[in-house]
C-alpha cells in the first residue's frame, strides 16, 4: 500500500536551489526557523495547508514537496 507523505529532502533541496537560507525561508513563509529545521530533517511533518504555504514561499507547486511512500507492513 502506498500513501502520500511530505518529502523533507525536497524541501531542503528546493530551498537551497532557490538560494534561500533557512532564516530567509522562515521570514518569507512566516514559519519558525526551528520548525523548518525539524521539517527538513524529517523529525516533524507540516500539514497540507502549511505545505501549500511553503510551496508559495519557494515558488514551486505543492506536489514538489510530497512523495509516494510504501507503507511498512
Amino acid at each position: 500500500m502506498y500513501t502520500l507523505r511530505f518529502n523533507h529532502r525536497a524541501l531542503q533541496r528546493i530551498r537551497e536551489q532557490r538560494g534561500l537560507s533557512r532564516n530567509r525561508l522562515a521570514t518569507v513563509s512566516g514559519k519558525d526557523r526551528a520548525t523548518l529545521w525539524r521539517w527538513e530533517t524529517g523529525r516533524q511533518q507540516p500539514d497540507l495547508r502549511t505545505i501549500g504555504q511553503l510551496a508559495n514561499a519557494l515558488g514551486c507547486h505543492p506536489t514538489a514537496l510530497i512523495e509516494w511512500a510504501e507503507d511498512d507492513q
